[in-house]
């Protein structure tokens, strides 16, 4: 997972899951590892964070966040 901005700070103080490792902080960006399976309650936590947060791996989990943002984005398109 990469954490951008101010959520970076928050990561490290409110780690997602106790399995949560800082792998790198480049300043920008940092990258955390989570040892987990993606349950709809974790899942709504990262997608809380809006664009504070980028999945990166594992494929399954990025592939349903972007289809649920893609619903989100789909319900207000038209207004």
């Amino acid at each position: 997972m990469r954490a951008y901005r101010d959520h970076i700070t928050y990561m490290k103080s409110l780690p997602l899951h106790h399995s949560q490792k800082l792998l790198e902080d480049s300043g920008g960006y940092a990258d955390f590892e989570l040892f987990l399976a993606p349950t709809f309650d974790f899942i709504m936590r990262l997608l809380s964070a809006g664009a504070m947060i980028e999945v990166m791996s594992p494929e399954s989990l990025r592939k349903t966040l972007k289809e649920w943002v893609s619903d989100l984005y789909n319900l207000y398109k038209n207004d």
